[in-house]
């Protein structure tokens, strides 16, 4: 499955999740950026090793909230595609996110 094939079909269940034009767009930016990162791979492709890969380079050029707000949208995408049976295997189940302290 292409990556355009994978996001529209999650875009569709966001959607029907009700979530906003706002979010799916700000998901697609992201998901373009990670899918920018992979160099033309395909989903399928990926592996837990990209995602930390991804993580540090987000640290160079973002703070820590945004790196995780990102890893979060991407590992969402997974899970989904993973549990429809679109992809064999969920390379972001094993991601761990960096616990950070709750703003007030």
């Amino acid at each position: 499955m292409s990556w355009t094939e994978l996001v529209a079909g999650y875009f569709e269940h966001l959607r029907a999740r009700g979530r906003t034009r706002r979010t799916r767009e700000q998901a697609g930016t992201i998901l373009r950026r990670f899918e920018a990162f992979c160099e033309g791979r395909g989903p399928g492709a990926v592996q837990l090793e990209d995602l930390t890969a991804w993580r540090s380079a987000l640290r160079q050029s973002c703070s820590e909230w945004t790196a995780n707000a990102y890893l979060m949208r991407v590992r969402g995408l997974f899970r989904w595609a993973w549990r429809r049976g679109h992809l064999l295997l969920d390379p972001g189940l094993e991601l761990e996110l960096n616990h950070l302290p709750r703003r007030l």
